[in-house]
């Protein structure tokens, strides 16, 4: 079935069209590695509404977590392919260094089997105590865990079926005014590249622990990258912001196509 699809998909379809929205430059470039027109590529990455932006401005003050309590956090799906029984390593790294130090792990596993690895992890090297896994909650409540925090991390491990992926997690915490720490992941990188509002760091525990620590420790550093995520979500991962630019995309194909008939008569 798999290699059918293939053969429909890359030697009829994507062939016939006029033009291909893929999620993310690595995608582009996987399809183009298929023998598919560069031309005919346009990525369209993930974004946010524009009102969880303005919604999401934080007080300092805590509802959910304790108000002094050292803390980073991880929001998503749990599940085996990611390899989160790392981030409990990690953690068990940082607190070598900062004492207290808790880790938040919003989501739930898909399936609820999925989380034994992780549940493995933290029994393996004692960290019953510093590690709150929260299970699926309400949106609105999620994203009030993201904000309460002191750092947010996005680990995508490097396996190929996920480095084509737009990551929606990152460009979230950004736009919660959250400092980030994520590890060397195609889009990762160039985002916080462009934003300035993280620390991109290899698969690599002692990296991740090591660049945690440092927004950890150094307010004015955390300070700074937090507060360069939204303006950048704003300008280029709203909803508004994708839709102008796939229509103006859209309007070129349609200019060209019918262009193409006039330029063959004369």
């Amino acid at each position: 079935r798999g290699h059918t699809f293939w053969f429909l998909l890359y030697k009829i379809i994507m062939p016939g069209c006029d033009h291909i929205f893929v999620q993310s430059e690595q995608m582009k470039r996987d399809v183009e590695n298929q023998g598919i027109s560069s031309a005919k590529l346009t990525p369209v990455p993930m974004g946010v509404d524009a009102s969880d932006i303005q919604d999401q401005e934080h007080n300092g003050q805590r509802e959910l977590i304790p108000q002094f309590e050292k803390c980073f956090l991880y929001l998503g799906i749990i599940t085996r392919l990611r390899r989160l029984d790392f981030l409990v390593r990690v953690l068990a790294l940082v607190r070598k260094e900062v004492a207290g130090v808790k880790f938040y792990l919003v989501g739930a596993g898909e399936p609820p089997e999925d989380e034994e690895d992780i549940r493995t992890e933290i029994k393996r090297l004692g960290l019953d105590d510093a590690v709150v896994m929260t299970g699926h909650l309400p949106r609105e409540m999620a994203l009030q865990y993201a904000k309460e925090v002191d750092v947010c991390v996005s680990p995508f491990a490097p396996v190929p079926l996920l480095n084509s992926t737009s990551p929606t997690k990152l460009i979230e915490y950004l736009a919660l005014g959250k400092a980030v720490v994520a590890n060397d992941h195609p889009e990762q990188r160039e985002v916080l590249k462009e934003s300035g509002a993280g620390i991109c760091v290899g698969w690599d525990e002692q990296e991740f622990a090591d660049a945690i620590i440092r927004l950890l420790s150094d307010s004015v550093l955390n300070k700074k990258m937090s507060e360069r995520g939204a303006p950048y979500v704003r300008a280029h991962r709203t909803y508004d912001a994708i839709a102008k630019f796939v229509e103006s995309e859209l309007l070129e194909v349609v200019k060209k196509n019918r262009q193409g008939p006039a330029r063959d008569a004369s």
